[in-house]
């Protein structure tokens, strides 16, 4: 299939709408409101009395939920995001919350065709109710799943540039970081509707995109507010309650790397943003059956916990606190285009599959005396830059995946002398660290059985691929980022390929449960 495939044609509905083609790539179909060049603190006035009248003529205003101290904690420690809404019938409050962020600006609906089903028209009328001015809203039209290809996002800002509007992304993770990218693009704030509990990405800085062919995570901020309508997100494909799982389901590798690389010395935790994630990841974790039935306390704890690891990354200025090791493999995967039934992979459900893979390897690495494996690789010159350059034009066939490889491979190279105090530290550290890494890890089989739980994918042949591949790619992961991750510990002390090949010999994890 073509990376896109649009149809010019506007589905009738009673508003009249905005298209994207290829080709044409802003369609304008009349917009239902000309932007008004003679604003004044009148018309401002005007709006607010409106929003007022319409909130105290609303029976549930007087009756709004409060947000759980968790997600409290987390939007007071947030940068960007100013105001979030978590609650079954959340829309209602879109037009409110709109008029609080953003006092006199017009909104236009960003949605696909499938999201504006689901909340993208009822969005529309909210903003429209609560006396919010709109433009014809904005709908990407296409056949399959929405790519998540950056000149999308481009398109749709060159379409807005001469129109002063915020960008109300409704959607799932791609419609989000096209809407974020675009805002980012533009310099404006944006709003988002999530409609799907599938990633963390909704209130995270970056939008993850395809850019020349290469996956990558676009500098962008999150969005200034978060309306997320329980009723909505419980509607979605029960697979992508799934795909969120497993993203959370990472937080839990992304902790162990985090306590390596901060007992070393190579990336200090960061308190807050690290508490914020760990502190509630058990619960957020806790009920995958609920999960798979749409139970409201269940998609609630989900979508609570994607929303927050985001905050969290907001927090702490990227994204350490929730993505490790496992997020390598599923960036790369993402990369080379995986798919999935002939569409691209869900980056959730990659990084589900990946948190199984590298508890796997924990089991061996936890069982390993890696203070004596430290110890014995004192002396051992790691690659020089040619021979890394040699191995990573071997293990990457795609140019673009290639290059990147190289020059994240590149900035882990230290010098001889560099190497052998990290070894001596890891030595000296290691009977301290164990325990708290014992404590903290979930065997492999207890991580995969939450995940069937949910109908996410917990072994390759789920997602097209193979056993063999899954090993091979344990020797790509490590450089897709630079990031210090227990893939780099297990090469500072020669551990990498003998626990590898443990974890895929027959009587390994992977073996036993094909």
């Amino acid at each position: 299939m073509s990376i896109l495939k649009y149809k010019c044609m506007c589905v009738q509905n009673s508003k009249r709408r905005r298209v994207l083609s290829p080709d044409k790539p802003s369609v304008c179909l009349r917009r239902r409101h000309e932007l008004r060049s003679d604003f004044t603190l009148s018309h401002a006035l005007e709006t607010f009395v409106t929003v007022v009248i319409h909130l105290l003529m609303n029976e549930d205003f007087c009756h709004m939920p409060t947000l759980s101290p968790a997600l409290k904690s987390a939007l007071s420690g947030a940068k960007f995001t100013k105001a979030v809404v978590v609650e079954s019938g959340g829309l209602a409050r879109l037009g409110a919350t709109f008029a609080e962020c953003f006092p006199g600006r017009r909104a236009i609906v960003v949605a696909d065709l499938n999201t504006w089903k689901a909340a993208g028209e009822r969005a529309l009328q909210e903003l429209n109710t609560a006396g919010i001015e709109t433009e014809a809203p904005y709908i990407f039209e296409t056949e399959g799943k929405l790519p998540a290809n950056a000149d999308l996002a481009r398109q749709l800002a060159d379409s807005l540039r001469d129109k002063d509007c915020i960008i109300v992304a409704v959607g799932s993770g791609v419609l989000n970081d096209l809407g974020k990218y675009a805002s980012g693009i533009l310099g404006r704030p944006y709003l988002c509707v999530p409609t799907a509990a599938s990633m963390d990405g909704y209130s995270a800085s970056g939008a993850s995109l395809l850019d020349g062919g290469f996956k990558r995570t676009l500098s962008c901020p999150p969005p200034e507010a978060i309306v997320a309508d329980l009723d909505v997100i419980a509607a979605a494909p029960a697979k992508m309650a799934g795909w969120g799982y497993g993203d959370l389901a990472g937080k839990l590798v992304a902790a162990l790397d985090w306590h390596i690389a901060d007992t070393l010395g190579e990336d200090a935790i960061n308190p807050v943003p690290f508490a914020l994630v760990q502190d509630n990841l058990a619960q957020w974790l806790s009920n995958p059956e609920g999960v798979a039935r749409g139970e409201a306390d269940a998609i609630h704890d989900l979508i609570s916990g994607l929303l927050i690891s985001g905050f969290a990354i907001q927090a702490h200025g990227d994204s350490r606190p929730a993505s490790g090791s496992e997020h390598q493999f599923a960036h790369l995967w993402e990369m080379e285009g995986l798919k999935v039934d002939g569409y691209p992979a869900s980056h959730g459900a990659c990084v589900g599959l990946a948190s199984v893979a590298m508890l796997a390897l924990y089991e061996h690495l936890l069982a390993e005396d890696v203070t004596e494996a430290a110890r014995a690789a004192l002396g051992k010159a790691q690659p020089g830059e040619q021979a890394l350059r040699d191995r990573i034009d071997g293990l990457f066939p795609l140019p673009h995946v290639r290059e990147a490889a190289w020059l994240e491979g590149q900035a882990k190279l230290i010098e001889p002398e560099a190497q052998e105090a990290r070894r001596e530290k890891i030595a000296a550290a290691w009977p301290d660290l164990l325990p708290e890494l014992r404590a903290k890890f979930i065997p492999p089989g207890e991580m995969a059985a939450k995940l069937r739980a949910t109908g996410a994918p917990v072994h390759p042949e789920q997602m097209n691929m193979s056993l063999e591949s899954l090993e091979k790619d344990f020797h790509r992961a490590q450089f897709v980022r630079r990031r210090y991750t227990s893939l780099d510990l297990l090469r500072d002390t020669g551990l990498y390929d003998r626990l590898v090949a443990a974890s895929f010999a027959p009587s390994g994890y992977w073996r036993t449960r094909s």
